[in-house]
């Protein structure tokens, strides 16, 4: 009996399960040593632990499809940077070299949905861009990160965490202008991204641009929670009573977004039955009108036309078709198909002669063709 991908992998769904829970509680608990308050601890489990079992349902459902391990990835290292709120210098200098890793896994995600893959070279230049400047330049920040001489650098926002081991070098001004440049790559990286994302978006079709709405989402999201940090960093008191009102939203609007990738996906899979069932229709001989019909069903793109070559070499369109319950392959009135060609003669070993009586064929020796009445009359 054939065993399916999911039968085969049926350890990643509990494995998937027990890292969430001890990242995310892990996190949780280094993020409430920070004096974060509850409020907050539940709001950061809730988006981490969302991705994860966003991850894990799209893993199970579609394990061909790498979006479900990306989204599991990100709710893994949506905890990491947290564990720069403990006392453990290790974990310290893990949390502060990986505090960007949950954005390229991000920018990896959104550029790889639906497929679950990267498709072009510019997209795979971007993505490793980003894994590269987390890896190199979070490196060269941690190794100049001083938590008690700058601990307003991190979003904790904790001079008394730490210390740090990677620690070389404490010199808050080389370390602003670091940490700076390395932001500001970041946002070089996030236009990038955006930009490869418009661009998908105007080249692709109907059927595309419904499949590609998760990703905005997310993209909408992300933006008005980066704008929604600064402004509340930058002028903490302007917004008076509506910072409270306004973080409900925020926090809800987070932990939506990996179930708009989860719920594309499982759409894609129906539009996959829908063309299984496209198949099976036209299969059963409908007319050119009826067939063109459900093909614009199966793609979800009324504008979809099909087209049919004619004996000339050239298309015909499907508004050219005659009769819609024609049937297929019809020239469009509705009349029997042209009956086949007749087949070749059967290459046999004998041939017609005078007054239809057989006669032996030729027969080849070397490149001299003689039949056996010559040989005959040679021998005479």
């Amino acid at each position: 009996m054939a065993v399916t991908p999911a039968e085969r992998h049926w350890w990643q769904l509990p494995a998937g399960v027990v890292a969430a829970l001890a990242v995310g509680c892990c996190g949780a608990w280094a993020y409430g040593r920070t004096g974060a308050s509850w409020t907050d601890v539940l709001r950061d489990l809730a988006v981490g632990w969302s991705y994860a079992a966003a991850g894990l349902v799209a893993w199970w459902r579609r394990p061909a499809n790498g979006t479900g391990p990306l989204m599991l990835a990100e709710g893994l290292t949506w905890f990491l940077g947290n564990l720069q709120g403990t006392a453990v210098p290790v974990l310290f200098a893990l949390g502060a070299w990986t505090e960007a890793l949950n954005l390229a896994v991000l920018a990896h995600l959104l550029l790889a949905y639906p497929e679950g893959r990267l498709t072009t070279a510019s997209d795979r230049c971007i993505v490793s861009a980003g894994y590269l400047l987390v890896g190199v330049g979070g490196l060269i920040r941690t190794l100049l990160y001083d938590p008690a001489a700058a601990g307003t650098a991190s979003y904790l926002n904790c001079r008394t965490c730490g210390p740090n081991a990677l620690l070389l070098h404490s010199d808050p001004g080389l370390f602003a202008d670091v940490d700076l440049g390395y932001r500001w790559l970041g946002v070089v990286l996030t236009a990038l991204c955006v930009a490869r994302l418009v661009s998908r978006w105007r080249g692709g079709g109907p059927a595309r641009r419904r499949a590609l709405i998760p990703v905005w989402i997310a993209v909408a999201v992300a933006v008005a929670f980066i704008g929604w940090e600064m402004l509340y960093v930058l002028t903490p008191g302007a917004l008076g009573p509506a910072a409270t009102a306004l973080a409900l939203p925020s926090d809800l609007s987070q932990i939506a977004v990996p179930f708009a990738f989860l719920a594309g996906l499982l759409r894609m899979r129906l539009r996959r039955a829908a063309i299984a069932d496209l198949v099976t229709e036209a299969a059963a001989g409908p007319g050119l009108r009826r067939l063109q019909e459900a093909l614009a069903r199966a793609l979800g793109d009324p504008s979809a036309q099909l087209g049919l070559r004619t004996g000339e070499g050239g298309a015909a369109e499907s508004g050219n078709f005659g009769d819609s319950d024609g049937p297929r392959g019809g020239g469009g009135g509705g009349g029997p198909p042209p009956p086949p060609p007749p087949p070749p003669p059967p290459r046999d070993s004998a041939r017609l002669g005078p007054a239809g009586r057989l006669r032996p064929a030729p027969q080849r020796t070397g490149h001299v063709v003689r039949t056996d009445t010559e040989r005959r009359g040679r021998v005479t």
